[in-house]
């Protein structure tokens, strides 16, 4: 898949133009992304938790434009361009073993785990070969405001890339 046509995206772009955000795990900051990402003005924001917390989620994410809960997480994953787990590193395993099989062909999957290595096992395991996995860790929780602390100078990102991808 060609990600160049998400390069200039952004939430100002029009909808139809904008990927599809799927977060599977809606606990502490699974929500604090689908939050933050409809207040960016992100317009398609698929996101999903345990069964028996459907009717719950989908109130509690009434008030957020552009975030529609899921039943599960084979819906959010065959329709996300971008997939982020949210599950806690104890089940990240079994959660991407359940759902990991329906990821939308092309689509970029990451996970918020704390613990990376139970998370980068259960994705080579469970993803199929034509997805691409980016690893990510926030340096933040939900209770902690971003707000002000940038987390990379651009400048040295920049000298970064050039050593690091030739």
């Amino acid at each position: 898949m060609d990600h160049q046509r998400w390069k200039d995206v952004s939430p100002d772009s029009p909808e139809q133009q904008q990927p599809v955000i799927g977060i599977i795990g809606m606990g502490d900051m699974g929500r604090m992304y689908a939050r933050r990402l409809s207040a960016a003005g992100w317009m398609k924001i698929y996101v999903c938790d345990r069964p028996e917390k459907y009717k719950t989620l989908t109130e509690d994410m009434r008030g957020f434009p552009g975030v529609t809960v899921l039943k599960d997480g084979h819906l959010v994953s065959r329709s996300s361009d971008f997939i982020m787990y949210a599950v806690e590193a104890e089940f990240i395993g079994k959660v991407v073993a359940q759902y990991g099989a329906s990821t939308k062909v092309g689509a970029i999957v990451s996970g918020q785990t704390s613990v990376k290595d139970p998370e980068r096992q259960a994705f080579e395991k469970h993803l199929p070969p034509d997805v691409y996995i980016v690893s990510v860790h926030s340096l933040h929780g939900p209770a902690i405001s971003t707000e002000g602390q940038p987390l990379v100078n651009h400048s040295l990102l920049a000298v970064m890339r050039i050593i690091l991808i030739p």
